[in-house]
């Protein structure tokens, strides 16, 4: 939301080592941010 830039950064080198087939776990839990909506924008 407020970094839009960074946030495209990491969504471009994420599925760039997706393509490479590195796998990631994502733990949003205790943050006080976990929502479903951010976790469905990520290119898993």
């Amino acid at each position: 939301m407020g970094y839009p830039n960074l946030q495209l950064g990491a969504w471009i080198l994420q599925a760039a080592l997706n393509a490479r087939r590195v796998q990631f776990a994502v733990d949003d839990f205790g943050t006080g941010h976990s929502s479903r909506i951010n976790l469905k924008q990520l290119p898993v």
